[in-house]
């Protein structure tokens, strides 16, 4: 999974307590924005499922972990540890893209299996990343966006009583209806 950044809140933090210690003294934090710029494009990855259709998937309360200028992007979590995560994918454009931006840095491994994955209002790519671990989905948003819906698991073989690919079809599922056309 990604990580998340925490330089902003570390800097945040020693701001608030230095503006603790003397306010006069204190340097004012610059403006930022926290809004990633899909939001302002009018897509939020932790819209993409409900509050009810989390239920219904069984998904805990998502949290963000955008990487500003590469993807935004909300993960859920289940009751048994598995993650799910949809991101919204800023340099990658392509399936080919977005599977090369996630093997930089990583040991060779094989090439992901893929194979044609079609929703009811969107076409893509799923993939099975060999590893016993991550399968996901690549939903092709338009010619110039990608979606991206990724489920990490520790059992692969269940989760919730139901194999993990049922998992990923369902929330993909979720995800492509709730995506703009």
């Amino acid at each position: 999974m990604r990580s998340v950044v925490v330089g902003a809140v570390v800097a945040l933090l020693v701001t608030a307590l230095v503006a603790c210690s003397d306010p006069a003294t204190a340097p004012r934090p610059a403006a930022t924005s926290t809004t990633p710029p899909e939001l302002v494009a009018g897509i939020d990855p932790c819209a993409l499922i409900s509050l009810d259709q989390a239920k219904e998937l069984r998904l805990n309360a998502p949290h963000r972990s955008d990487s500003p200028g590469h993807y935004a992007e909300c993960s859920w979590s289940t009751l048994f540890g598995s993650a799910v995560s949809v991101s919204l994918e800023e340099q990658a454009h392509t399936v080919e893209q977005f599977v090369d931006s996630e093997r930089v840095g990583e040991p060779p491994t094989p090439e992901p299996a893929m194979s044609p994955w079609t929703g009811d209002r969107h076409h893509g790519t799923a993939l099975d990343w060999k590893d016993g671990h991550r399968i996901g989905v690549v939903i092709i948003v338009s010619p110039a966006q990608i979606a991206t819906v990724d489920i990490y698991s520790s059992d692969p073989g269940q989760e919730l009583g139901r194999p993990i690919t049922a998992v990923l079809r369902e929330t993909a599922a979720v995800v492509d209806r709730n995506l703009p056309t």
